[in-house]
């Protein structure tokens, strides 16, 4: 959530957005600790690189050139983190 409230640093008051996380993901991950909260973490990821290989597969059929291949799995790799990165944050 995120708040906008007025405090002071140096004794100038200002306000800017500050952004409050929710307390209930830090809470559940004490609750079922580090190890399990990791191998939650690599069972998501696994299922979702499996969902977006299907996709990676259609596209790799129209490239030719192993080099260019490799480059588009790599491309297509980081957008696919970055944009469930994004996507997992909001």
């Amino acid at each position: 959530m995120t708040a906008i409230g007025a405090h002071a640093h140096d004794g100038l008051v200002h306000r800017h957005p500050h952004v409050h996380p929710s307390t209930r993901l830090a809470e559940a991950m004490r609750e079922v600790g580090a190890g399990q909260a990791l191998r939650s973490a690599l069972v998501g990821v696994v299922h979702g690189l499996a969902g977006s290989a299907a996709v990676a597969l259609l596209a790799l059929g129209t490239i030719h050139d192993p080099a260019l291949a490799v480059g588009y799995l790599l491309v297509f790799g980081l957008g696919t983190i970055a944009g469930m990165t994004v996507i997992a944050a909001l």
